[in-house]
């Protein structure tokens, strides 16, 4: 064998080499970013809509000018007492957030004040389903 056939020869092993490092890394890589994401358990979408009512003084007729309004503002996610999450209502007081499972309270910050006032809502998320929630905020009007 030449010299130079074995210059290419050892180039080759040693390409070889680094690219089947390079492969090693990135599937150790791969199988610690997985590790990660399964640690944290998964996730389940918590849904719902917060509407404020009334908003017709004294209803005495079914009206769909009286139905309760969507609730403009967010929504807190808390787990004792420590924010983890929050939601923007969307224009139809719709909302939505993935959460691990647990209980959560829930607490509506509405963009006008002092109306409407939300109470705090309690949810919980099982490891199997999603949750939905319906939050009924007061608008004061009597």
């Amino acid at each position: 064998m030449t010299r130079s056939v074995e210059r290419r020869m050892v180039r080759d092993v040693g390409r070889r080499a680094r690219i089947s490092a390079v492969w090693a890394v990135t599937l150790m890589l791969n199988g610690c970013l997985s590790r990660q994401e399964g640690a944290g358990g998964p996730t389940y979408t918590v849904r719902g809509v917060a509407l404020a009512g009334p908003v017709c003084p004294v209803e005495t007729t079914a009206s769909s000018e009286c139905d309760p309004r969507p609730v403009a503002g967010s929504v807190e996610f808390l787990q004792l007492d420590r924010q983890v999450g929050v939601a923007t209502l969307d224009v139809d007081g719709r909302f939505s957030l993935p959460l691990r499972p647990g209980s959560y309270t829930l607490h509506v910050r509405p963009t006008t004040s002092p109306f409407p006032v939300c109470p705090d809502t309690e949810v919980v998320v099982a490891d199997t389903t999603s949750a939905e929630v319906r939050i009924d905020c007061d608008t004061g009007i009597r």
